[in-house]
């Protein structure tokens, strides 16, 4: 079996599919987009393609896209993450196109890419505060703004329009935990430090101008991270800190409800996404809305969800949720992501996670 990665110059995934790879020793091939890929598919013959899209730069996100799109129309080889959920990663635009369209439930949400009908919104549309204004792309709590009056929400328009784009934060993250040891980290491992400042740079560069989304607010003390891959289900909540969960790495392990379960498999059979993390909205009549969907996610921890305390999964069989115990989110989820991609490319394996 032979596996070409291609990657952006900026991707951080390709290293943990590498860790995946080389647990089972597989023969791996490794092209950045800007290489000719088309090359190393013709020369390698790989059984399998995986794609790690930059998650920065909205144009190179959507470069990445375009050969997505090649590798399906001229080469007979399968290529994850599958296409529909690679065109809704960071593309928050057409992720609120795909609920709308399939009746799934969510925030209301309104899209701008004009800088007048952007303020008519502000003015005329928006009938209380706070709101959430969203850039295209950004995870994490990076391209979100609490917007708490008109003022502020006039002067990000201005901003996103007419000046240098949607702010993004371009330091560490004051609202995550452990911070004292999350400094001491960087200051004593110079290639930490030497990491995030070159992100932090990234960041600055590519700040987004000339569209908008802004979001109804749903007041919410956490938001439900529901992890699917194939047919292994995780479930966590993102506690909320400052009035968002989105990038507060605060998390909770109670043993999740089987409800937020069931509601993810119907979305993610309906969507036909079955590789992604869902972050929902839990109302206070105990109906979810969908918030974010993501192929690529991050993980802080070594594990997706307890279950009395122990790392374990949910699967779905015979119409009933059956617990499985074991370290299936190893290698921030790659392990398991590799397991399915196979699988589903109908290819011979050994991962195995007892």
């Amino acid at each position: 079996m032979t596996v070409l990665i291609i990657s952006d110059n900026e991707s951080t995934f390709s290293s943990k599919w590498i860790n995946a790879l080389e647990r089972i020793q597989a023969d791996y091939v490794c092209s950045k987009i800007e290489e000719d890929w088309n090359t190393k598919i013709s020369q390698f013959k790989p059984n399998i393609v995986i794609g790690c899209p930059n998650s920065f730069d909205i144009y190179k996100k959507r470069k990445y896209d375009e050969i997505h799109l090649q590798v399906l129309k001229n080469y007979d080889v399968p290529i994850y993450p599958d296409f529909k959920a690679i065109k809704i990663y960071e593309n928050k635009p057409e992720l609120q196109k795909i609920l709308v369209e399939n009746d799934i439930p969510h925030p209301k949400t309104y899209y701008y890419t004009e800088y007048e009908k952007g303020l008519d919104y502000i003015f005329n549309e928006s009938k209380s505060y706070p709101i959430i204004a969203k850039s295209n792309s950004g995870a994490g709590g990076v391209g979100i703004k609490f917007l708490r009056n008109k003022i502020e929400a006039e002067k990000l328009v201005y901003e996103v329009f007419k000046g240098r784009g949607f702010p993004k934060r371009i330091g560490p993250n004051l609202r995550q935990g452990n911070k004292l040891s999350r400094t001491w980290n960087k200051i004593t491992n110079p290639g930490v430090l030497l990491k995030k400042l070159n992100a932090y740079r990234k960041r600055y560069q590519y700040r987004q101008k000339g569209e908008i989304l802004f979001q109804e607010f749903i007041p919410h003390e956490y938001e439900w991270r529901v992890v699917r891959i194939g047919e292994s289900y995780f479930a966590h909540k993102k506690i909320a800190e400052s009035g968002m969960a989105s990038g507060s790495k605060l998390k909770g392990y109670e043993n999740p409800p089987l409800s937020v379960l069931q509601f993810v498999k119907e979305i993610s059979d309906k969507l036909e996404i079955k590789s992604a993390a869902y972050d929902l909205f839990e109302t206070s009549d105990g109906k979810y809305l969908v918030n974010e969907i993501q192929t690529y996610f991050g993980q802080s921890d070594p594990y997706q969800m307890l279950i009395d305390g122990k790392p374990a999964r949910y699967v779905y069989r015979d119409n009933n949720w059956i617990s499985e115990f074991g370290d299936f989110a190893r290698n921030q989820c790659y392990d398991l992501r590799l397991k399915y991609a196979l699988d589903m490319a109908g290819i011979v394996h050994n991962i195995t996670f007892q």
